[in-house]
């Protein structure tokens, strides 16, 4: 329940503390005075968006607080989960600063507009004149149906194989997907593939090719220099090798006498030796054939092919090409086994639609035989609130395949008169029938739902007289369960509440805003009689207005 809610700069309110009590609470005041201001400033803390329009001292930081005490530990998991404090005490803070930026608290620790929001929604269910719109939503009808036959934890096992199937479901069409694409690109890459494959690049071969051709390309001036330089050490007169050979003979004279000469005499063998082999080297390179031309054009053209499949690969060397090569080798083998990976999903994603669709029909057995229980409780209400004919139908259609919460469509059809075809809730025309299905509906769904607390924004608009005294006697059986506020124009709800709050306007300065009281039994009275007859009220609506009070004390 919520035991105070503490709202400053909001709106007209300047500073306000609502402390609602256990059972009914009504709020009643001034066209105008800021009732429905309040149920604004709570809104905050069950995460609705706020702006800069939110403050009344635009210079100021607009503050909300709601202290909620919960009646059981039904929450702690996902307090645990979300890595917030737990306590029984629950305390949610919204800040509004100005310039429209807020900050959200649980039990004083920073927490999301999204956990607010999720908190809200099992805090507090508020429904105004205008939730016909929201009861109109098959969503929402799906959802208070499944309340009522208590599907909850039913909808979270099939959730969960749901959200599973539909993981496999979209992986299978992320694959077929991918296999579509590879199928368009496998032509053109079994193509590089190939041509790469027959080209067979080789580690550093542009190097290799560069100094071949280059070799071959300069044969005839590589042989005449050979030629020249074997001359040059093998002539018989000026030949490097004969000076050499008469320098060997001159220190092989004086070796036998002088220590020194003989290691030059060896030194001098060496190079003679060296030199030799120099010459036999040269020898061969002028006795060569002459270069094939077919060579060096085989070699020319190897290395023009290597420089196009660099540039259109865009790939710097052999390295990347081979490394390109290897990874078009394995594309081409993922794509053949995709269709491999599918039909495994597949045959996976039939056994799980399988369990889905049985658990599915366990939904749809338990929404059939509390449908007919939910339609004559809701028309038993109806009944109580003056619509002797009326009808509600609740209507189950099946889908051809599942989805997130089921097979199934709910749909709530609603007649006024025997007379009448059931027709869906968007063609129900009369504002008071409106309100007083909605009503009836909210008043069926308490008694299933855990909602600690039941808000009514006048959703009793466009009813009067008995049935207006109907609407608060069921809000004050309500309250028996659930902890209900309720903002009402109408004199037979608020007297049949346990507590009665009254907004007026108050000024400061030159500036309006809003304030509330908690009116005491004497209180109670003039406000009532005042909302029977008007300003200035005669004795006869006061005695009416005690009439009403009495009457709510002793049911």
């Amino acid at each position: 329940m919520l035991q105070e809610l503490r709202v400053k700069n909001y709106a007209l309110i300047r500073n306000l503390v609502f402390r609602p009590e256990q059972g009914l609470n009504v709020i009643t005041g001034e066209t105008g005075a800021g009732k429905s201001i309040l149920l604004g400033a709570l809104g905050l803390i069950l995460g609705n968006r706020a702006d800069q329009t939110a403050l009344l001292a635009q210079d100021e930081k607009c503050v909300v607080e709601g202290l909620f005490l919960l009646e059981d530990e039904s929450l702690k998991a996902w307090f645990e989960e979300q890595d917030l404090d737990w306590d029984r005490k629950l305390l949610l803070r919204r800040e509004v600063i100005p310039g429209g930026k807020s900050r959200s608290f649980i039990n004083d620790t920073p927490a999301s507009l999204q956990q607010m929001k999720t908190l809200g929604e099992w805090l507090v269910e508020i429904q105004t004149q205008h939730a016909i719109v929201n009861l109109q939503d098959a969503n929402r009808q799906r959802m208070l149906l499944d309340d009522f036959v208590g599907n909850a934890p039913l909808l979270q096992e099939y959730g969960k194989l749901f959200r599973a199937y539909k993981i496999i479901q979209d992986r299978i069409e992320q694959m077929r997907a991918a296999q579509l694409t590879w199928l368009k690109e496998r032509d053109y890459l079994q193509f590089q593939f190939q041509e790469l494959e027959q080209f067979q690049p080789k580690e550093g071969e542009e190097q290799t090719l560069e100094i071949e051709i280059a070799a071959l390309s300069h044969s005839a001036e590589v042989t005449k220099s050979a030629w020249e330089a074997a001359e040059a050490l093998d002539n018989a007169e000026t030949g490097l090798i004969n000076g050499m050979l008469r320098v060997r003979s001159i220190l092989k004279s004086g070796a036998r006498y002088s220590p020194q000469m003989d290691e030059l005499h060896e030194r001098i063998d060496q190079v003679i030796s060296e030199l030799r082999d120099i010459s036999a080297t040269l020898s061969g390179l002028t006795s060569h054939e002459s270069v094939s031309p077919e060579l060096l054009e085989s070699l020319n053209e190897r290395h023009f092919r290597l420089q196009n499949l660099l540039k259109k690969h865009q790939k710097e060397d052999a390295s990347a090409l081979l490394a390109y090569l290897k990874e078009l080798s394995i594309q081409l083998q993922e794509g053949d086994s995709l269709k491999d990976s599918i039909e495994e999903l597949e045959q996976q994603g039939v056994l799980m639609k399988q369990d889905v669709l049985a658990l599915a029909e366990q939904i749809t057995q338990q929404r059939i035989l509390g449908s007919s229980h939910f339609s004559e409780q809701v028309t038993e209400v109806l009944q109580q609130l003056e619509m002797q004919d009326a009808q509600l139908e609740v209507h189950i259609e099946p889908l051809s395949e599942p989805g997130p919460v089921g097979r199934d469509l709910v749909v709530f059809r609603f007649r006024s008169s025997a007379a009448l075809p059931f027709n869906p809730l968007g063609k129900v025309a009369s504002g008071g029938e409106l309100a007083r299905l909605m009503f009836a509906v909210q008043c069926v769904s308490a008694q299933k739902t855990g909602m600690p607390l039941l808000i009514f924004d006048e959703a009793d608009s466009g009813v009067s007289g008995e049935v207006a005294s109907k609407f608060g006697s069921l809000m004050r059986r309500m309250a028996s369960e659930h902890q209900v506020i309720a903002i009402t124009h109408l004199p037979q709800v608020a007297g049949a509440a346990h507590a009665h709050f009254y907004v007026y306007k108050e000024r400061e300065g030159d500036k309006p805003g809003s304030a509330m009281k908690k009116l005491a039994d004497s209180e109670r009275v003039e406000e009532l009689a005042v909302m029977i007859s008007g300003k200035n009220p005669e004795n006869s609506a006061r005695l009416h207005a005690m009439t009403l009070l009495k009457n709510a004390a002793e049911s």
